[in-house]
């Protein structure tokens, strides 16, 4: 069941002679109606400062109707693909289908206002959809951590950050949820100063603006730091040779300590083998990459450390239940 939402704009006089600024927000399928309405709270709070117009929005889609969100709630669009200003700031807001979003009149129309001079952006999954219109590249790039396995097997060295937005002079990334509070009001103080900035902050109860210096999530070596090193750095070397794994004896080598020592302190403290937890990265990012990309199951298995995918498939149902095939059948047979 969807609900349908009209967002209007009430047009407000700017009581100078500048020209508001001009925010089109693009909502692919299954957006985050949550993000989108953060974006427009804050120009909201913005123009309500002083009354001051500063900023006008525009809500888009592929087709000018309204598309779904996540939690079933329409946001009504305000028009379709339509050509922008070179003044204007577009925002592309990905979802869980952003695989299937990046249709060819939404990259050609990307592209178009790319090269018209228009500040581009993007949201949690619109990240990809930006990526394969060719518009980031040789560029640092944030997306929401759900993605970061996808985008780094679909675009190969590709520069993902573990960082909750990155903003560059032409163009932005931002990893979604609450972080998109924090880059509008680092992108609202860039654009009208630290005080209209901090004003929308204090009326959004935000005490504290993140910058792009803050990470996501902890990583779980970050988290097992917490209770003991030698874990955390057994774990990170796991996260960083999930295509070609290493044998517990290499492992515990490296980390200076004897192969028994490390698997009582991952019992200990992980609850599991070395082997089994290496097990679980490797299967759940071959999860992750069946979801997300367009892989087939053999090259899944490959990049998760399997050479075979028999095998693979018997430890992947094992673990989660259900085939690689039968988990995959969202994107058709493979």
């Amino acid at each position: 069941m969807s609900y349908a939402y009209q967002v209007k704009v009430a047009a407000a006089q700017p009581s100078s002679a500048a020209a508001p600024k001009r925010y089109a927000l693009l909502l692919l399928g299954s957006y985050s109606a949550f993000e989108v309405i953060s974006v427009i709270e804050c120009l909201r709070l913005a123009n309500s400062m002083d009354g001051a117009a500063r900023y006008d929005w525009q809500v888009l889609s592929e087709d000018g109707k309204p598309p779904v969100s996540s939690s079933g709630v329409a946001l009504e669009a305000g028009g379709a693909l339509t050509d922008l200003s070179c003044r204007d700031t577009l925002i592309v807001f990905g979802g869980e289908e952003f695989v299937a979003a990046g249709t060819l009149p939404v990259l050609n129309w990307l592209r178009r206002q790319a090269r018209m001079g228009v500040t581009i952006g993007a949201v949690n999954s619109g990240t990809y959809t930006l990526i394969k219109a060719g518009l980031l590249q040789d560029s640092e790039v944030a997306a929401h951590w759900n993605c970061r396995n996808a985008l780094q097997e679909t675009f190969c060295g590709l520069d993902v950050s573990h960082s909750i937005f990155s903003l560059q002079d032409n163009h932005f990334t931002c990893a979604g949820g609450v972080a998109v509070v924090d880059l509008m009001l680092q992108m609202i103080s860039q654009e009208q100063g630290e005080a209209v900035a901090t004003w929308v902050a204090d009326n959004m109860v935000c005490s504290t603006p993140r910058t792009s210096r803050h990470n996501q999530v902890l990583s779980r070596s970050a988290r097992f730091g917490d209770r003991n090193g030698k874990v955390a750095d057994a774990v990170r070397i796991m996260q960083n040779s999930l295509e070609c794994p290493l044998s517990p004896s290499e492992i515990s080598e490296r980390i200076g300590i004897s192969t028994r020592q490390m698997e009582r302190l991952f019992s200990k403290f992980a609850g599991m083998t070395p082997k089994a937890f290496y097990m679980k990265l490797r299967l759940e990012h071959a999860r992750d990459l069946l979801l997300q990309t367009e892989l087939k199951i053999i090259e899944v298995a490959m990049a998760s450390g399997f050479n075979s995918a028999t095998h693979f498939s018997k430890l992947y149902k094992k673990h989660f239940g259900v085939s690689p095939r039968t988990e995959n059948k969202i994107w058709g047979s493979r």
